[in-house]
């Protein structure tokens, strides 16, 4: 198949030639779901304790609790859960699993709600006196969210404790004491001064990596070619069906959903590449969750 392409620099057309990066056979493919299911699941779980840690902190007057602080931080629902729902049966998702999941992100429904009551209202009447009014709704929700969490991080941990990389198993008892504090109203993902951070995971870069197998574009060495995105993180992403990138060379990945990152090639190995954003993302970012 060829394609003539026009989105390079002025002045430069480049036609290339291409095939579609094959469909992933389904064992992979369920490992891929597996692996999404647990990295996204666990990435929210840390945020949800963030955001806990910081309405708890909402006690404390000056401390922490500010707006600003706060709405970076909010985990948003991932799409990992219809492909959950789909999935072939080598995923071997246990219903219980799957259940203890989505009560968790459905937790975090009115969770979100409350905070954006608060967020508004911080704006109008200030945050101090939005505080005051929302600690009570916005400690209770979040604390809920937390318990879930933990129930989530349990069901996943039981699952799949010998069929994912022993990072993820190392993080589980982090996590859950992150969670635990935060639900019993401690302030774990607080710093020092107050002020709201997300914890470093033995499984770090993995923990926000999540599986987005969306079509780009890739413009490099003045050529311009199409992949597969196979996985996002807050640091780079993965590409799947292209050749010819060199090590620390600079490439611009147009995904089909409108968004553009420029970054550098971290590693490449025939077919696949790595490429590091030259921004990371923030913890919160859609992509990240769907």
């Amino acid at each position: 198949m060829r394609v003539s392409q026009s989105i390079l620099p002025a002045g430069i057309e480049t036609t290339v030639s291409f095939q579609a990066p094959p469909r992933q056979p389904p064992v992979k493919m369920a490992e891929s779901i597996v692996e999404a299911l647990v990295c996204e699941t666990h990435a929210a779980a840390l945020l949800t304790a963030t955001v806990t840690s910081t309405v708890n902190g909402m006690r404390h007057p000056g401390r922490s609790g500010r707006a600003e602080c706060i709405s970076r931080f909010v985990p948003q629902s991932p799409s990992i859960l219809l492909a959950v729902e789909a999935s072939p049966p080598e995923a071997g998702i246990p219903p219980e699993t799957q259940e203890a999941v989505v009560h968790f992100f459905e937790a975090l429904r009115p969770a979100r709600a409350y905070l954006d009551a608060f967020l508004d209202e911080a704006q109008s009447l200030g945050s101090g006196r939005a505080e005051i009014l929302h600690r009570a709704r916005l400690a209770s929700s979040w604390r809920l969210a937390c318990r879930e969490a933990v129930e989530a991080v349990h069901a996943l941990d039981r699952a799949f404790r010998h069929a994912i990389s022993d990072r993820y198993s190392e993080s589980v008892p982090v996590l859950l004491s992150l969670l635990n504090g935060s639900a019993e109203g401690l302030q774990p993902c607080l710093d020092a001064t107050g002020q709201p951070y997300v914890p470093e995971l033995p499984q770090r870069r993995l923990a926000a990596r999540r599986g987005l197998f969306q079509r780009c574009i890739v413009q490099y060495s003045r050529r311009s070619g199409r992949a597969l995105v196979r996985d996002i993180s807050t640091g780079g992403l993965g590409l799947d069906g292209i050749e010819g990138l060199v090590l620390d060379e600079v490439v611009v990945v147009d995904l089909e959903c409108g968004r553009r990152f420029v970054g550098k090639v971290e590693w490449a190995n025939e077919r696949f590449a790595g490429i590091s954003f030259s921004r990371p993302l923030p913890p919160n970012d859609p992509l990240l969750f769907g």
